[in-house]
């Protein structure tokens, strides 16, 4: 009959919780102008998924809204990039090509992207494929993966923008229509 549908895990972060890939244990408290990163994840019929949203709680500060507008830069690259053909590393290249114009990085080094670009999601909620350095696996059409090219200012705060995606014959299709601005987290 296969797994039941249902929440898989649910993660609020704010303040320095958010620039650690998966938070850190223990009570939060938010305070205007601070960021709130949700991720989550739910299954259905034995497939899964992986979202994650980075917003303002109340009015954002600039720099806020900059690295915000940066980490939706680089998503949406590495969404541009996705068709048969391309590997998992050339996607987080798209990625962080983006990040290095705007003088983050190179590579893992932070103020960056600390971790990978995204993963395979089907039925385990991290599969192969790694959208990550070193993962020259071509993309073929059916293929499922998250989107999610984390920035981490250290001591400051991390925006994780999370979606995922299909390879299509001609390029990719978003399963989750990603994120408008730093206050509209859903469209």
């Amino acid at each position: 009959m296969g797994t039941p549908a249902g929440s898989r895990f649910c993660a609020v972060q704010s303040r320095e919780a958010t620039f650690f890939p998966h938070g850190v244990p223990g009570e939060q408290t938010f305070g205007t102008r601070d960021l709130v990163l949700g991720d989550t994840a739910c299954s259905l019929q034995g497939y899964h998924s992986d979202i994650t949203r980075t917003y303002s709680f109340g009015t954002p500060l600039p720099e806020q809204t900059r690295i915000w507008a940066i980490e939706r830069e680089a998503e949406l690259a590495a969404f541009g990039a996705v068709r048969p053909g391309p590997s998992g590393e050339d996607v987080d290249a798209a990625a962080r090509g983006v990040l290095q114009r705007h003088g983050l990085g190179p590579g893992y080094a932070l103020p960056s992207l600390p971790h990978l670009t995204g993963h395979g999601i089907g039925v385990s909620i991290y599969e192969a494929l790694y959208i990550a350095p070193g993962d020259r696996s071509e993309l073929a059409p059916g293929m499922c993966f998250s989107i999610e090219p984390m920035i981490v200012l250290p001591e400051q705060f991390g925006i994780r923008l999370e979606d995922q995606m299909m390879v299509l014959e001609e390029g990719a299709r978003w399963f989750t229509e990603p994120a408008r601005s730093i206050g509209t987290p859903f469209a």
